[in-house]
């Protein structure tokens, strides 16, 4: 050990199994960039425009049941957006809880809940382009 390193090697044997237990990072897109989605919301007279929709996940099987229930998805996010009126999106806090309802969603729909939540949907990348009113 007079050359090596300082550390014991069961210290290196828990930061190997401490790194092996970690949920790894993902990207799963639901809705892709520059393929613009419109959602009502409350009461029919205002649209949201996303840009984009990416779910950072925690594992392989939760990107691939986020890629085969996209249509749940989708409508779960018409039905968040449908609970929404103008003002509850255009503040920090107002997105904040629009990204904790989705994740919350897609995590029910995936099945991702309990003590797989830490391999499921793990943080939401919105970006919403406009806010109309329709005539």
């Amino acid at each position: 050990f007079m050359l090596g390193s300082n550390k014991q090697p069961s210290q290196t044997q828990q930061e190997q199994s401490a790194v092996a237990a970690a949920p790894v990072q993902i990207k799963a897109v639901v809705i892709a960039q520059g393929k613009y989605q419109t959602f009502m919301l409350k009461g029919g007279r205002d649209v949201v425009v996303v840009d984009s929709l990416t779910l950072l996940v925690g594992s392989e099987p939760c990107r691939a049941a986020v890629a085969e229930k996209n249509d749940e998805i989708m409508d779960a996010l018409a039905t968040i957006f449908l609970s929404k009126e103008r003002f509850d999106l255009v503040t920090p806090a107002g997105l904040d809880l629009l990204k904790k309802q989705i994740r919350e969603a897609v995590n029910h729909i995936t099945g991702f809940t309990g003590e797989k939540e830490k391999f499921g949907v793990l943080n939401v990348y919105i970006y919403i382009k406009a806010i109309s009113t329709v005539q």
